[in-house]
């Protein structure tokens, strides 16, 4: 048995040949092929070599290596297989990644807008019309204040201005006039949906501006939805940039722990390593 077996051009390209049938139907990015390739020519020059130095011909080597791999046109098919289910894996995990993160941005982001829904305020200028004059002495303005409740027609319903007298409170006037009373009282006596602004006159005298609004039931925390979908991308990105790095033979536990931590700057880090081998790789090639 020979030891010092060496594999000629002429077999060592009829191997590239071979792997390069049986990789063309992939359809993966050229680094993932590439290193596909190099890891079944490795494979496959060792059985060579073994049936080499077995004193097997290099014909008879190479048919009888082709053969423990079994046929051509079943393992493009079972490769192809692989790969569809590794990308994917890797595409739907991707995927959630990237809907979840605009999903918690938009709720970080509408936060504001659904608060002021949520919690009723009192506008500047319905403010002035009602609470301002009042405290001065001065009579509310019926068409404006008609013109106000139609802007915020969505929002209020209705205005009403009570007098305190010997602690008891005496309607005075309801804006809009024909404002439904039976409506009226539905709001302040059974729903409660109203606003009670608490007024003073120079006079001393006490009056209530009594707002009725329409309630907006919003059955979600936009923040702690925001939360969950910012962890549910967290993890997806996790597995997203492990699973890619696994499968390109490029992974360790090290990385796998920065992508979970640190996340898309555990994956910069990663891809930044893998430049600078690639690079030193390159340059040692030439060098030598």
């Amino acid at each position: 048995m020979k030891d010092d077996i060496q594999i000629s051009k002429r077999l060592n390209n009829k191997v590239d040949k071979f792997i390069m049938n049986l990789s063309s139907s992939l359809s993966e990015d050229k680094q993932t092929v590439k290193d596909f390739q190099d890891e079944m020519k490795a494979n496959f020059t060792i059985s060579l070599l073994e049936l080499l130095k077995a004193e097997h011909s290099e014909d008879e080597a190479f048919n009888i290596a082709v053969a423990r791999f079994g046929d051509v046109h079943q393992l493009q098919r079972d490769l192809t297989g692989v790969f569809s289910v590794r990308n994917k894996v890797s595409r739907s995990a991707f995927i959630v990644a990237i809907i979840s993160l605009l999903l918690a941005l938009v709720c970080f982001g509408a936060h504001k807008k659904i608060s002021e829904y949520r919690y009723i305020s009192v506008p500047n200028d319905l403010l002035s019309e009602t609470k301002a004059k009042v405290n001065k002495g001065i009579s509310m303005n019926e068409g404006t204040l008609d013109k106000l409740l139609e802007k915020y027609k969505n929002r209020f319903e209705f205005i009403a201005l009570y007098k305190r007298e010997n602690n008891t409170k005496v309607l005075k006037n309801i804006y809009p006039s024909n404002f439904d009373m039976d409506r009226f009282r539905e709001v302040t006596e059974v729903e409660q949906n109203y606003l009670t602004i608490y007024c003073n006159t120079p006079e001393e005298e006490q009056y209530d501006v009594v707002i009725g609004f329409q309630p907006i039931y919003i059955p979600f925390d936009e923040i702690s939805v925001g939360i969950g979908l910012l962890i549910t991308y967290w993890i997806s990105f996790g597995i997203w940039a492990t699973t890619k790095t696994h499968y390109s033979n490029r992974f360790n536990l090290g990385w796998g722990i920065l992508f979970f931590i640190f996340n898309i700057l555990g994956y910069g880090l990663f891809v930044l390593d893998d430049k600078c081998k690639s690079l030193q790789t390159g340059l040692n090639t030439i060098n030598s």
